[in-house]
């Protein structure tokens, strides 16, 4: 039963690109830019500061931390969105590929029919070792934007304690 479909469809490694720049044109549509490749965050520093780097920021410097602690968890943000777009299309495809053979397996459960579907099909295989990868790539990071924006809180406290704190000295 494994069917490479003589061809007609095979998982080109463009086809994710394609899907990523459709979903860059949305987001450029929308105003916002594309996300910038190779980009340093020098913000990363402040999620390792020890107790004694916290004692020597001013007010600026920590409301300065929270603001790119911010931006860096936006753009987290936006990469997790890209990613789980990418595997909600992963899953249509797979559907699209392997609904006409789901009833081919009718003594199996639901999850069966649908690997015993996915095994038999070249295609839907490289289709699902893509969503594999980019579900892992989720579970890697999904975490990290409400860290960060826990962070940024903390030195936005910070930066307000350490201007009230200025403010009674004088």
């Amino acid at each position: 039963m494994n069917q490479n479909n003589n061809g007609e469809k095979e998982l080109k490694a463009s086809e994710e690109e394609i899907f990523d720049s459709l979903l860059d044109s949305y987001e450029n549509s929308i105003g916002l830019p594309s996300i910038p490749k190779g980009m340093e965050f020098t913000c990363i520093k402040y999620i390792y500061y020890a107790n004694e780097d916290f004692k020597k920021m001013s007010s600026e410097d920590c409301a300065e931390a929270c603001v790119l602690l911010n931006s860096f968890s936006f753009h987290l943000s936006r990469l997790l969105n890209k990613e789980k777009s990418k595997l909600r299309w992963c899953n249509e495809r797979i559907l699209k590929v392997v609904s006409g053979k789901l009833t081919e397996y009718r003594y199996f459960s639901p999850d069966e029919r649908m690997a015993l579907s996915i095994k038999d099909d070249d295609y839907a295989q490289k289709i699902k070792l893509l969503s594999v990868k980019i579900q892992a790539r989720i579970d890697r990071i999904e975490y990290l934007p409400i860290r960060l924006e826990k962070i940024s809180e903390a030195f936005s406290n910070l930066s307000y304690n350490k201007r009230k704190n200025n403010e009674r000295n004088f």
